[in-house]
């Protein structure tokens, strides 16, 4: 059987699952040129760009058995596909689809390790959170203690398996819950985990708080080794990210003073009501927290959106996420009130 997924790491656990059940796999390059003359079945994640055009190139000749895995099963380039597993099949279910006599996902002894990092997986992907957990797992020195599918999930399993690391895979919903739960408690620390390397998913990740960043198309290894650096307290970027990750930041820091300069103009008065803005008070609100009259407000709304060199209310609010001085000016609703 042939594995063709963008997912390196996701391509190497179904690997060694249908080897532990005896079924032989090879994991296929995206050109397909190079894949083996004889396949005769086919695993495909569809709805990612480096399988999808493998596939493409090859749907009118594809084997007589092709399992499709992900959630874009519907689209017409894979009209071939025989079997369809979308994103809440298992790993069962995906062994049973290639070989109907397997019962089991199949086990080995775990290599002995004394001392194992307690993990918590995230992935709203059944498929791949089984797969991605059976193969961490049997990494020396890694223990998956639970699995997850939502952020509200991970919170209740962090805590009650006392895990040392969360990898929550890129598509979790809310995963800043997870690194803003870590940090208030000073532990589990947070890897996130993606495809293929993204600097605007990385810089996403460092700003909501995780500790690092790695990709699946590293391998297993490659993340089990972020997995382990994580837990040592090291902070974990790909090497090829750095100068991007490095420059943004300069670029936002650079930004964030140009904008906190603009803010240093305005009055006393024009910060309250910014910070009523803020926090999303209209016209009326700001008037009725200030013991002002709504002309009132509205001639200060004006002189700041002035000021500020904005034009709207969402522009004036903006600049204030982007200096990071939200949290200062609600002091100031606060001490006014």
């Amino acid at each position: 059987m042939g594995i063709l997924a963008a997912d390196r790491a996701f391509a190497e656990g179904l690997d060694a699952a249908l080897g532990r059940c005896g079924v032989e796999a090879t994991l296929l390059p995206p050109d397909p040129s190079a894949w083996p003359q004889d396949l005769t079945a086919l695993a495909v994640e569809l709805g990612h760009d480096d399988s999808d055009a493998a596939w493409a190139r090859v749907s009118g000749c594809a084997p007589a058995a092709v399992i499709g895995l992900g959630a874009a099963l519907d689209v017409g380039l894979h009209s071939s596909v025989t079997v369809r597993l979308g994103i809440d099949a298992s790993l069962r279910q995906f062994l049973h689809a290639v070989a109907p006599e397997v019962d089991a996902v199949g086990s080995e002894e775990r290599p002995a390790s004394p001392v194992r990092v307690r993990v918590v997986l995230v992935d709203p992907h059944r498929l791949r959170r089984e797969v991605t957990a059976a193969a961490l797992d049997r990494q020396p020195g890694i223990e998956v203690a639970a699995c997850a599918d939502d952020a509200s999930t991970a919170l209740l399993q962090m805590e009650r398996v006392g895990a040392a690391v969360v990898v929550v895979a890129v598509g979790v919903a809310d995963a800043g819950r997870i690194c803003a739960a870590a940090r208030a408690d000073g532990r589990p620390r947070v890897l996130l985990l993606d495809r293929a390397a993204d600097e605007v998913r990385l810089l996403d990740a460092i700003e909501a708080g995780a500790d690092g960043y790695t990709v699946g198309e590293n391998g297993i290894t490659g993340v089990a080794r972020a997995v382990e650096a994580i837990a040592r307290g090291e902070t974990v970027v790909p090497a090829v990210l750095l100068g991007p990750l490095l420059r943004r930041l300069i670029r936002r820091q650079r930004d964030a003073a140009q904008a906190a300069e603009r803010l240093v103009v305005l009055t006393p008065r024009e910060r309250e009501v910014l910070a009523l803005l803020v926090e999303g008070s209209d016209q009326l609100g700001i008037a009725s927290a200030l013991f002002i009259s709504p002309e009132t407000a509205r001639t200060h709304l004006q002189r700041l959106l002035r000021k500020l060199g904005v034009r709207s209310r969402a522009e004036a609010v903006a600049l204030v996420e982007q200096t990071g001085m939200a949290e200062r000016l609600g002091r100031i609703v606060e001490a006014a009130s």
